[in-house]
């Protein structure tokens, strides 16, 4: 009698692990998109760097997440993204850190933005560059980050040739034993980078 009711109980544990695998597999993150927004908004119109570090913690730190970004706070995001360009053309570390971040939520337009930005940073300060990507390695596209030529057009091959030697000019005259590897690395990616 007792082993009749065996592959109801397998069938029973089986299907209670598979309802439970599909739960926790997923890897979704929720963000509170209410508080979010808030503080997006306070960076936006206040860019401290403890702003951004409020905004940084609120993002996820993984890139297997899959993230349910209501389109309001991404149009937020995507239409004040110049802000966060001007205070990381500053060199304003926690703002770098906001953008490595956001690749954590990114669409591919924003994605997009955001390869710019930092790329365009190479040339003003390829060391913060570096020390940031070190830190936030795992949530990035490199290749797309080093092949973003914010400044010249499609097509205009001249402009993206110059500035890509520029960013390699830059990476070169890093010397810093711990980021070597990755300058090595960054250097022969954007050799190897098209140019339109």
């Amino acid at each position: 009698m007792r082993l009749a009711r065996l592959p109801v109980l397998i069938s029973s544990i089986v299907l209670l692990l598979f309802v439970l695998l599909i739960c926790i597999g997923t890897g979704e993150v929720q963000i509170d998109m209410s508080n979010f927004g808030k503080a997006w908004e306070e960076y936006i119109a206040n860019p401290t760097s403890d702003n951004a570090l409020k905004v940084y913690s609120m993002l996820p730190d993984g890139r297997d997440n899959e993230i349910r970004l209501q389109v309001e706070v991404r149009s937020l995001i995507e239409s004040s993204l110049s802000v966060l360009e001007s205070q990381i053309f500053s060199e304003e570390r926690n703002a770098l850190k906001v953008a490595f971040r956001l690749f954590t939520i990114a669409d591919n337009a924003l994605k997009e933005g955001l390869a710019k930005i930092i790329g365009n940073l190479i040339r003003l300060n390829a060391r913060l560059f570096l020390q940031e990507l070190k830190n936030h390695y795992d949530l990035v596209d490199l290749s797309f980050i080093l092949c973003s030529f914010q400044f010249s057009l499609a097509g205009d091959s001249p402009g993206q040739e110059l500035e890509k030697k520029a960013r390699i000019k830059a990476l070169e005259y890093i010397e810093d034993a711990d980021l070597s590897d990755l300058q090595k690395e960054c250097i022969k990616a954007l050799k190897k980078c098209k140019t339109l």
